[in-house]
């Protein structure tokens, strides 16, 4: 599950596909978001960009609230953005707040990780100043 730049989501769904359009509006330029949701059939592998954290029940209603918080919400149900997964297994559904370049998917993921107690940095730029910390 992430939150990000919505043109970045949508428009960019491999490498090849990013422009610098795309880079300089997520970059610079207050702009949509969107929720990006994967349903994984069974647990990940733990690897270098995968590991365990343990929280506990207040940690995690705290954690599902953040992340519910951060879904815009029309009559009280999510926006599917229809027909815009990547894969078999995921959407992506309108989102809150303006992404810009100090509020990244990465420091919204370092927030709710802060949020409820995980050790993170001060600001994750990328996903391995998420990561390292674990």
């Amino acid at each position: 599950m992430g939150w990000g730049n919505k043109g970045f989501f949508l428009d960019t769904p491999t490498w090849d596909d990013l422009t610098l359009v795309t880079v300089f509006n997520a970059a610079f330029s207050p702009s949509p978001t969107t929720m990006h949701v994967a349903y994984w059939e069974r647990k990940p592998k733990l690897s270098d960009r995968v590991a365990n954290v343990y929280i506990t029940q207040d940690e995690y209603l705290k954690l599902a609230e953040y992340i519910k918080s951060s879904f815009k919400l029309t009559n009280g149900q999510v926006d599917l953005i229809p027909n815009r997964g990547y894969w078999y297994n995921d959407n992506f559904y309108e989102a809150n707040a303006s992404y810009h370049l100090f509020k990244t998917g990465n420091s919204w993921t370092n927030d709710g990780l802060k949020l409820i107690g995980v050790k993170t940095g001060i600001y994750a730029l990328s996903a391995d100043g998420i990561m390292r910390h674990f």
